[in-house]
């Protein structure tokens, strides 16, 4: 099965919106069609989100959400080694991704991911970063 990293993106769109229904519809094929990761840049704006959510009840919902997906569909955790040339080398192509957008592309392509699933336009059909690094970035709904 293909690897794909999930960007915060993905896992924070409301359910209520179009593009949430299709992360939710992405959400489902993961672990049959395929391999979902989550990196750890992804994981701490995930616990930033977290940590800024003042009301119990809130907080509450957010981790069940957290723990059934994580656990319901497989999702698998990466943990860089060292991204320093990848990050350094997506600058020169592309200045304007953001830092941790950086970190988190990065981490897909040292884990050696087929695909970085996002939300974010400055960084999806990126055809330069595609080219050099041999990975996909993709909207959910092109992978439904």
């Amino acid at each position: 099965m293909q690897k794909h990293h999930i960007d915060t993106s993905i896992v924070l769109e409301p359910e209520t919106t179009e593009n949430g229904k299709l992360c939710g519809r992405y959400f489902n094929k993961i672990k049959s069609s395929y391999n979902g990761v989550l990196s750890l840049p992804v994981l701490g704006e995930l616990m930033l989100t977290l940590l800024q959510t003042s009301n119990y009840d809130d907080r509450t919902d957010f981790q069940e959400f957290l723990f059934h997906l994580i656990k319901v569909h497989g999702i698998e955790f990466y943990v860089s080694r060292d991204i320093g040339k990848i990050t350094g080398r997506i600058r020169e192509i592309d200045a304007r991704i953001d830092p941790v957008d950086l970190d988190i592309l990065s981490c897909a392509i040292e884990d050696k991911a087929e695909c970085l699933v996002t939300l974010d336009t400055k960084l999806i059909g990126n055809r330069k970063i595609e080219r050099e690094f041999n990975i996909r970035i993709m909207h959910p709904r092109s992978l439904l």
